[in-house]
């Protein structure tokens, strides 16, 4: 047994480091993807419902992938919470597609925290039925159908 005392918790996050990693994803673009190491931490883990990736090069090769993908990406913050090492951050993510076509997607994200302020970990939540799966002509009606068999 040892005399040393018990380790107290990390301290909560600040705010100053919320809001510059909030402005980092609002400012977020193709030139600016290479400054995610400065937000992230080397090891960081980034979910969201269709990726699950470890690491900085995967998350910067996720973005990269998105942007190549799309003609316009958006993101603006719509609220915070706090609570201990954790933020949880209200979005909207715009985006247009090749063909012009606008649309948006609503979700939190949980954004956990490390000593030096950079993010362990970012976890995506937005239900990817509605907002994502059902824009598409096929899936989109199939799963109308089913949500109409399961309403009360």
């Amino acid at each position: 047994m040892t005399d040393q005392p018990p380790s107290s918790p990390a301290p909560p996050v600040d705010r100053d480091t919320v809001a510059a990693y909030c402005a980092f994803w609002q400012g977020l673009s193709r030139d600016t993807l290479g400054t995610v190491d400065r937000f992230m931490a080397p090891d960081v883990r980034f979910r969201d419902p269709f990726n699950d990736v470890r690491g900085l090069d995967r998350v910067k090769a996720l973005f990269a992938h998105l942007y190549a993908m799309l003609a316009e990406v958006g993101i603006e913050v719509e609220d915070v919470a706090l609570s201990g090492r954790t933020a949880y951050l209200k979005w909207r993510f715009i985006y247009r597609l090749k063909s012009g076509q606008r649309f948006d997607i609503e979700g939190m994200s949980e954004v956990r925290f490390g000593p030096d302020g950079k993010a362990t970990a970012h976890l995506d939540h937005w239900d990817a039925a509605s907002q994502f799966w059902e824009r598409i002509p096929v899936i989109g009606f199939l799963l109308r159908q089913g949500k109409k068999r399961l309403r009360v």
